[in-house]
C-alpha cells in the first residue's frame, strides 16, 4: 500500500543564504505583491482584448468558467524565484505550477458558481463580477503563502522553505519567541555548551536545558 502524499512530492527546499527571518518575510511580501500585480495585469489584458476585438477571446473563456491566465505561468516563475534569491529553479517552478493551479481554480470556481445561480456575467469592459473574481484569486495567492498550520492548501511549499533554513526557539506557551537562521542557532548551541562546560553543569541537565531552548 502506497504512503505517498502530496507533501512528499515537493522537491527538497533549495539552499538560500538568508541574513535573517526578517529578510525572508520582506522577500515574501515583495513576491506576494508582485504576484498580485501579475494577476491584475493578466485579467485586465484579457478585458481590454474583449473591448478591442469582436472575435472569440480569452475573456470569453473567463466568463464561461474556463479562464486561463498565461502570464502566471510565463512570468510567475521569475517572481517566485525572488523568494529564493534565484536558487532552486526546479523548486520554484513546482511552486509556481501549483500556485497557478490554485489561482486558476479560484477564478473558475467563482464564475461557475455565478453561472450555476442563473446569473449571466455581462460581457462588458467593466464587469461587476470581475473585481470579486480577482479578490478570490488573490485570496488563493495569500493562502498559498500562509505559514499557518490551518492553511487550506496541503502543499506547504513556503513552510518547507522556512523549516529548511530557520529554527524556532525559546517557546512560551507553545509560541516561539525567537526565529533565527539555522547557522545562528548552531552558534547559540555551541556557546551554550561552552557555558555548561565552563560551569561544569552535568550532561543530563545540559541536555534538558537544551531541549527547553528548542521547545521540546
Amino acid at each position: 500500500m502506497s504512503t505517498h502524499t502530496i507533501d512528499d512530492s515537493i522537491p527538497k527546499a533549495p539552499e538560500v543564504r538568508y541574513a535573517s527571518f526578517e529578510e525572508f518575510l520582506e522577500l515574501q511580501s515583495v513576491v506576494r505583491m508582485g504576484y498580485a500585480n501579475l494577476i491584475d495585469r493578466s485579467v485586465h489584458r484579457q478585458m481590454m482584448e474583449r473591448r478591442e476585438f469582436r472575435h472569440w477571446t480569452e475573456y470569453d473563456l473567463i466568463m464561461m468558467g474556463v479562464g486561463m491566465f498565461p502570464e502566471l505561468s510565463n512570468e510567475g516563475l521569475e517572481i517566485i524565484s525572488k523568494l529564493t534569491k534565484g536558487s532552486g529553479l526546479i523548486w520554484c517552478a513546482g511552486f509556481n505550477r501549483d500556485l497557478v493551479g490554485a489561482i486558476t481554480t479560484a477564478s473558475r470556481t467563482y464564475v461557475n458558481t455565478i453561472l450555476s445561480l442563473g446569473v449571466t456575467p455581462p460581457y462588458l469592459s467593466i464587469n461587476p463580477h470581475i473585481p470579486t473574481m480577482i479578490d478570490m484569486m488573490k485570496s488563493s495567492l495569500y493562502e498559498f503563502f500562509s505559514l499557518s498550520q490551518t492553511s487550506l492548501y496541503p502543499y506547504f511549499w513556503v513552510s518547507k522553505l522556512v523549516d529548511a533554513h530557520f529554527k524556532y526557539a525559546f517557546h512560551v506557551m507553545g509560541v516561539p519567541r525567537l526565529i533565527v537562521t539555522k547557522q545562528v542557532w548552531e552558534e547559540i548551541l555551541v556557546a551554550f555548551l561552552m557555558v555548561c562546560e565552563k560551569f561544569e553543569i552535568p550532561a543530563d541537565i545540559s541536555i534538558d536545558l537544551g531541549k527547553m531552548l528548542e521547545g521540546d
